[in-house]
């Protein structure tokens, strides 16, 4: 009986230690978002899994159409930020297409996307190693309750990029 209830505190004491863990909060490169925060190029970024959402959702998609050669000189990222400026969703593409796809609490969001030239081909490039962020495009989506908002980049090789609502 006795070594069952060390084993209980055991087990309960390792759980309750768990439940403290926090993960870093993504802040917004500097200069693409009005008070954003300077951030480490070496912040993590949130896993694509998506969380548990409480009330109503809806899904938003974001696929960015750009050349095929992007991914030999130039890193991808888009950011989904709250109506505040605070980024949400964070996420770097070294591959083609860019494509981001998640649930979120019915609301109004901006999409942000923008590069950073590797210099080369960039999937052995650190994040630290890329260059500053070039080619920014943003635009303002409300998302419904059990609504999907499609938003399209339009992503030249040779010019900036420019964003729009799918119909």
């Amino acid at each position: 009986m006795r070594s069952r209830q060390v084993v209980l505190v055991a087990v309960l004491a390792t759980a309750v230690a768990a439940c403290g863990t926090s993960h870093p909060e993504v802040s917004p490169h500097t200069g693409l978002s009005s008070g954003a925060r300077p951030v480490s190029t070496t912040a993590t970024v949130p896993s694509h899994q998506p969380g548990v959402q409480e009330g109503p959702v809806g899904t938003l998609d974001v696929v960015v159409q750009e050349p095929a050669g992007r991914a030999d000189s130039a890193v991808r990222f888009l950011r989904v930020e709250d109506g505040n400026g605070k980024a949400l969703v964070e996420r770097s593409y070294r591959t083609v297409p860019a494509e981001l796809s998640d649930y979120l609490p019915a609301g109004n969001y901006r999409i942000v996307s923008w590069i950073r030239e590797c210099g080369g081909p960039c999937g052995s490039k650190r994040d630290e190693d890329l260059g500053v962020p070039i080619r920014v495009c943003g635009i303002r989506v409300e998302l419904a309750e059990n609504a999907v908002a499609g938003v399209t980049v339009d992503a030249p090789a040779d010019g900036d990029c420019t964003m729009a609502i799918a119909p």
